[in-house]
């Protein structure tokens, strides 16, 4: 497990689900995860990863789960070291 996905992983059991446990590939939304707990998970990544994360990446598929997040993470770290 990377180390972004453990952070993201650890911010969602522990901030969003209150304590419950995920599967990384699970479904934030179908986990309780509602739009508050996203704008949350949001924010957190941009200062987490230092990123900042426009409106229109803000949608379902990039935020399901806890796995696509990871890859965002680190598909956007990717960029910015361009």
């Amino acid at each position: 497990m990377s180390p972004a996905r453990a952070r993201i992983k650890r911010f969602v059991e522990d901030e969003l689900l209150g304590g419950g446990r995920l599967a990384d590939g699970d479904s934030l939304w179908e986990a309780g995860v509602d739009s508050l707990g996203i704008i949350k998970l949001v924010r957190f990544v941009e200062k987490a990863f230092s990123l900042s994360v426009p409106p229109r990446d803000v949608r379902p598929r990039t935020f399901a789960s806890i796995e696509s997040i990871a890859e965002y993470v680190e598909r956007r770290g990717a960029e910015k070291k361009r």
